[in-house]
C-alpha cells in the first residue's frame, strides 16, 4: 500500500505541476477549465486486498490563479483534495465525514512524509518534440526516471498540451513547472503501473471560489496528516 500512495501521489504533484468535444487539439490548452481522468492500476496493484478502495476517477480544476486536485473513493467513504491559490497550499480529506484539512507549509512536511524529496534527489527528466494524440489532444512527452544508485527505480511519462503564458510555480512540491495541461501519466515503479488518462476536458472559465476550503472543514497540523497517511500505507 505504500507504494501506491507514493506513486499516486507523485501523479498528483505532476497535474499539480501543470494546469496553472473530441475533435483533434494541437493546443494550446485551455486557460481555465476542468480535466477528470480515469484512473487505471496493474493486476499487481490489484491483487491488494485494499483495492476496490482505489480512486478510479481524478478531476483537476484551474484558472490562472489556482488549482484544485480532487479523488473520491467508491461509495463515497473518503475524499481526497489539494487545493494551491495563490502563495497558498491546503490538503483536504473527508473520511466518513471527518472533514479536516492540513496548510502544506513552506518545510516540505508533506512531502518528506511520502520520501518524494528523497526521491526527487536522483532523477533525470527528459522531452520529446514527437506528439501523440491522446483523447483528440495533440500532446507532447515528458519521461521522468528516477535512481537510486545507478539503478532506475522508477519512470513516468507525462503527456501534456501546452498553456499559453503558464509560468506559475507550485508552491511546496516537487516539481515547478510543466508547461500544460496533463492528458495522460504512465507510472511504472517495479510491477505496479497507474495509468490516468484524460477522458474529459471542460473549458468552461473557472471562478477562484472553486478554491476556498469548504464549510465543516477543520484544520488540523502536519503531524496529524502524516500519521494518517502512514497508517494508510501500513495496510
Amino acid at each position: 500500500m505504500q507504494r501506491f500512495i507514493t506513486i499516486a501521489t507523485l501523479a498528483c504533484c505532476l497535474i499539480l505541476a501543470s494546469c496553472s468535444g473530441k475533435q483533434t487539439n494541437v493546443g494550446p490548452a485551455p486557460q481555465s477549465g476542468k480535466v477528470s481522468y480515469n484512473i487505471h492500476y496493474s493486476r499487481s496493484i490489484m491483487s491488494n486486498r485494499m483495492s476496490s478502495f482505489f480512486p478510479s476517477k481524478m478531476v483537476a480544476t484551474y484558472n490562472a490563479n489556482g488549482i484544485r486536485l480532487d479523488l473520491k473513493g467508491p461509495l463515497g467513504v473518503y475524499e481526497f483534495s489539494i487545493i494551491n491559490f495563490g502563495d497558498a497550499s491546503n490538503m483536504l480529506i473527508n473520511l466518513q465525514g471527518n472533514r479536516i484539512y492540513c496548510p502544506i507549509e513552506a518545510d516540505s512536511t508533506f512531502c518528506d512524509s511520502l520520501m518524494l524529496s528523497k526521491m526527487y534527489a536522483e532523477s533525470e527528466i527528459t522531452y520529446s518534440d514527437s506528439l501523440t494524440n491522446i483523447g483528440g489532444w495533440m500532446s507532447k512527452q515528458m519521461t521522468v526516471r528516477y535512481f537510486t544508485g545507478a539503478e532506475q527505480t522508477m519512470s513516468m511519462d507525462v503527456y501534456f498540451v501546452p498553456i499559453d503564458g503558464n509560468t506559475r510555480k507550485i508552491r511546496n512540491f516537487p516539481l515547478e513547472v510543466l508547461p500544460g495541461m496533463v492528458t495522460a501519466i504512465n507510472i511504472q515503479h517495479g510491477t505496479d503501473v497507474i495509468t490516468i488518462i484524460a477522458d474529459n476536458v471542460d473549458s468552461t472559465a473557472v471562478s477562484d471560489k472553486a478554491f476556498q476550503i469548504p464549510d465543516k472543514y477543520r484544520v488540523v497540523n502536519a503531524d496529524e496528516i502524516s500519521t494518517l497517511l502512514e497508517t494508510l500505507a501500513d495496510v
